[in-house]
């Protein structure tokens, strides 16, 4: 049985005067360079047990 998120992806949010802002959202599948570790392209299937990229 998968304990995984339901939803492969990944959201990062900002906070704002006028509340949480989404900055980006990436599924499985895309790379992203998501804020505050935007110096570093990720492929987000990673994050969900995917074998990285050599």
């Amino acid at each position: 049985m998968n304990q995984g998120p339901r939803e492969e992806t990944l959201a990062v949010h900002r906070w704002t005067r006028e509340g949480y802002l989404t900055a980006l959202l990436a599924e499985r599948g895309e790379r992203a360079r998501a804020e505050p570790f935007d110096a570093i392209e990720l492929s987000v299937g990673v994050l969900f047990g995917d074998d990285a990229e050599e």
